[in-house]
Parts: structure tokens; C-alpha cells; sequence
């Protein structure tokens, strides 16, 4: 096998991992980890979701119709693609929590983030399937940057490995030049710029897995 075909498995493999990591799905955390990471950002632990809990199942208890609608978008919004993880800052949740339930949290001594603390409990429990595979997002984002610094070096590897064997001879242009194909695609990829040869390569082969063959 040449060393552009064995660049290109690599690139392959690098370029599926890194869609499934990046793709919406693929960033979401596991219940267990959104969980956890909710209630670092509200400084909070088991106990105080369970006060926060008892206060909207009291039928005592004070009026929290507004809070109430605010937890439900926020269970709503965890349960998103667009949630991935938890917003670490309570201004990116205001949008969830009008002013009137701000006013009912802040009577019984709950905060915005704390009341997502538990929509994200009660998503847990609800809609389990809502949640991701990611297990700790620090390490997630370690790794979306190896693959990110990888697929560049393949890219450029790449466009400078690929030459005659790897081509089909194409059609000529207005000033004489032959204008090469990738032989892989059967003519369907040109092979220059080389400058994003090796993208558009792994883009298409991506797009038509019965060509991979060729170079498994």
C-alpha cells in the first residue's frame, strides 16, 4: 500500500471521529456527568436539590406558577441537542427565567442556576434517553483539539503526497493543461489546488463508502 493510501485511512478515521465528536449529539454529556457539572456551577449539592424539590411538591407551600413554567423550559431546554452541557454562566440562562420567577426563587433563597441544577435531576429521571455519551467535558475538549490539530497535518500531507500513480488523466483547460482526477473517485475529484486536495478527497470518499475499499 503507498503512503498516500495509508495518510488517507488515517485521515479517514481521524475525519469520522471527529464528526461524531462535534456533530450536537456527539457533545452531549451523560446524564450522571450534566448532573454534576449543574451543580458545580450552582454550588450546590444533593441536600439542596432535595429542599428545592420539596418546595414545589408542597401544596403549602408558597405560590411558584412562574418558577414552576421556568423549570419546565428549562427541562425542556436540557433535553435540547442544544444543550450539550450545562451554561456555566447564569446570564446565558436568563432567556429560561422571566422576572417573576426570579422574584419567587429569591423568596424561598433558590438561584437560577440552582432551579436548573434540578430541571436537569428531573430531565435525568424523566427522559434518560435526552442525554449523551460524553462522561467529562474537559477530556472531551482535549480531544476535539487533538483532532483538530491532526486532521491539519493529515490535510497537508496529504496535498503534497499524492502524484501521477494516484491520478487520472482529465480533460485539458483553456491554456493547454491537463487537468488530473483522483484515480480512487473515478475522475469525480480533481486533484488540484493541492491545496485542499486532500479535504475535498476524504469529503467525497466520506460521501461514497464503497470506494473506501479501494485503499482498506
Amino acid at each position: 500500500m503507498s503512503s498516500f493510501n495509508d495518510l488517507l485511512k488515517r485521515a479517514l478515521a481521524v475525519e469520522r471521529e471527529y464528526r461524531k465528536m462535534a456533530s450536537l449529539p456527539g457533545q452531549k454529556l451523560t446524564a450522571k456527568a450534566y448532573l454534576a457539572d449543574a451543580m458545580k456551577n450552582a454550588r450546590c449539592d444533593a441536600k439542596d436539590l432535595a429542599r428545592l424539590r420539596r418546595e414545589f411538591e408542597d401544596p403549602d407551600g408558597p405560590g411558584l406558577d412562574a418558577a414552576r413554567f421556568a423549570l419546565r423550559k428549562m427541562i425542556n431546554a436540557v433535553r435540547a441537542p442544544n444543550y450539550p452541557w450545562p451554561p456555566g454562566e447564569p446570564a446565558r440562562m436568563r432567556h429560561l427565567v422571566p422576572d417573576a420567577a426570579l422574584a419567587e426563587l429569591t423568596n424561598i433563597h433558590a438561584t437560577p442556576m440552582l432551579l436548573f441544577a434540578l430541571a436537569v435531576q428531573t430531565a435525568g429521571e424523566r427522559y434518560p434517553e435526552s442525554f449523551g455519551e460524553v462522561e467529562n467535558h474537559e477530556a472531551w475538549k482535549r480531544r476535539v483539539g487533538e483532532l483538530e490539530r491532526e486532521r491539519v497535518e493529515l490535510y497537508r500531507k496529504l496535498a503534497t503526497s499524492h502524484g501521477y500513480e494516484d491520478h487520472l488523466e482529465g480533460p485539458v483547460d483553456g491554456d493547454g493543461r491537463v487537468l488530473p482526477s483522483f484515480k480512487i473517485t473515478n475522475g469525480e475529484v480533481r486533484a488540484y489546488p493541492r491545496e485542499n486536495s486532500g479535504e475535498r478527497l476524504v469529503a467525497w470518499l466520506l460521501a461514497n463508502p464503497a470506494a473506501q475499499t479501494a485503499i482498506a
